[in-house]
């Protein structure tokens, strides 16, 4: 996990310093060609700044996406299988030609119509922000399914450790220890998911656990026995019902 947040970090940051080189060089250019405060009419210059405006919001948006796109735990935001950095940058490129453009045609006295330039602009901006929630959920989809599979296990992995050190503390009675080790095996290999068909299995194997701690404490082996065969029958039971419902 660790790894997966540096490789995020590494990754943020060198597209950061990336796309500011880029847009530092755009801006130098677009002010030392373009010279937009002797453009002769104010509805070229109002081309000219809206284009420029959707230019800078595109680099926000770039930073945005690269930011909120990051690995998490190994996951990270894609749109169809393409992860979102790059749909970023190819927004970018669409958004800064497309604006370069009008910037261009004003440059040279075009009187392009307002509602041309802002409608195919805001066209774009849209279908980036479309594909932009849905990578985003897509991500947190994932991660939420990616935490509960880890609490499922976390439980799982819980209930084999209780019975593991019961096995160990059980020194004087060679077939009790090992019918508590055979049970943390079965335990192991059960299918760590649950849903409600089992929940009520899982909280008696929770109990038993429990009261299996309180049996092997009290050196009560006997009933320690009866409820290693009831945990065994209770493990089979939610097995099958998990298996059922797939």
């Amino acid at each position: 996990m660790n790894e997966n947040k540096q490789i995020g970090k590494k990754a943020f940051s060198a597209g950061l310093i990336i796309f500011t080189i880029i847009i530092a060089v755009l801006n130098l250019i677009i002010f030392t060609i373009f010279k937009p405060l002797k453009l002769e009419t104010n509805h070229l210059k109002l081309i000219f700044w809206f284009s420029y405006g959707f230019m800078m919001l595109a680099y926000v948006l770039q930073v945005v996406s690269i930011f909120t796109g990051r690995y998490e735990n190994g996951v990270e935001s894609v749109f169809f299988s393409i992860p979102m950095y790059k749909v970023a940058i190819f927004y970018f490129a669409v958004a800064a030609v497309l604006s370069l453009l009008f910037m261009i045609l004003v440059s040279f006295g075009v009187a392009v119509p307002f509602m041309l330039m802002f409608i195919l602009e805001i066209i774009v901006l849209a279908v980036f922000a479309i594909a932009f929630v849905l990578s985003y959920t897509h991500k947190n989809v994932v991660l939420d399914i990616d935490k509960n599979i880890k609490a499922n296990v976390f439980k799982i992995r819980t209930l084999v450790t209780d019975v593991e050190v019961l096995a160990e503390a059980v020194n004087d009675n060679a077939a009790l220890k090992a019918k508590l080790a055979r049970l943390a095996e079965d335990i192991r290999y059960s299918d760590p998911m649950t849903n409600d068909s089992v929940k009520d299995l899982d909280l008696q194997m929770r109990d038993l656990v429990a009261e299996l701690e309180l049996v092997v404490s009290e050196k009560d082996y006997a009933q320690a026995e009866t409820l290693i065969r009831q945990a065994t029958l209770t493990m089979s039971k939610r097995n099958k019902r998990l298996a059922d419902g797939k």
